[in-house]
C-alpha cells in the first residue's frame, strides 16, 4: 500500500527552518565566552596594576602614554595587550590627610575597555533588530590598593575622592 503523503524533503525543510536559530544560538554562546574572557582579563589586569602601584611605582608621565615600568604598562602587559594605555586611569586617595601621598593612602586603578564582537553575531543581529544590537561593549574594572611606601615625584599624581565602592 502506498503512502498518501510523500515525505521526501521533509528533513531538508526542517533544517532550513531551524538552521538560523541554531546558528544564532551557537554564535551567541561563542560571543558570551569571548566577553566573559575579556571581562576576567580586564579585572585581573586592574588588580595586577593596583598591586604594582601599591609598592610605590609611578604612572606614566603623560596621559595615554606607556612609559617603561609604569603602572599603565603593567596593566597592558597583564592583559596580554588587550587593553591600551589610554584605557587605564590611575588616581590616588589621600586617606591620612597629611601633605602628599604616603604609606596607607590608596591608589585606584580604573580600566574602561571597549570590546568589539568577535563573531559575526553583531552584523547578523543588526539585520534582525534593524541596527539596535551593539557591536561593541564597554567593560569596566576598578581595583584599589593601599600604598606600601610613598611614591616618588608626587607632582605627577592625580588625586580623587572616589574609590571602587562608589
Amino acid at each position: 500500500m502506498r503512502s498518501l503523503y510523500r515525505e521526501h524533503g521533509q528533513a531538508a525543510v526542517e533544517f532550513v527552518l531551524l538552521f538560523p536559530f541554531v546558528l544564532i544560538l551557537t554564535l551567541l554562546l561563542i560571543e558570551l565566552a569571548w566577553v566573559f574572557n575579556a571581562h576576567i582579563t580586564v579585572n585581573s589586569s586592574a588588580r595586577e596594576a593596583a598591586r604594582f602601584a601599591a609598592v610605590a611605582n609611578l604612572p606614566s608621565t603623560s596621559a595615554g602614554a606607556c612609559d617603561a615600568n609604569s603602572i599603565e604598562e603593567r596593566a597592558v602587559r597583564a592583559s596580554s595587550n588587550r587593553v591600551t594605555c589610554g584605557e587605564v586611569f590611575v588616581k590616588y586617595i589621600d586617606e591620612n590627610g597629611d601633605p602628599g601621598f604616603s604609606r596607607g593612602d590608596s591608589v585606584v586603578i580604573t580600566i574602561s575597555h571597549t570590546h568589539s564582537t568577535m563573531t559575526p553575531l553583531g552584523e547578523l543581529m543588526n539585520v534582525v533588530s534593524f541596527g539596535s544590537f551593539p557591536a561593541t561593549f564597554t567593560l569596566t574594572a576598578c581595583s584599589d590598593a593601599r600604598l606600601e611606601g610613598p611614591p616618588a615625584n608626587q607632582g605627577l599624581l592625580e588625586e580623587t575622592n572616589e574609590d571602587c565602592a562608589t
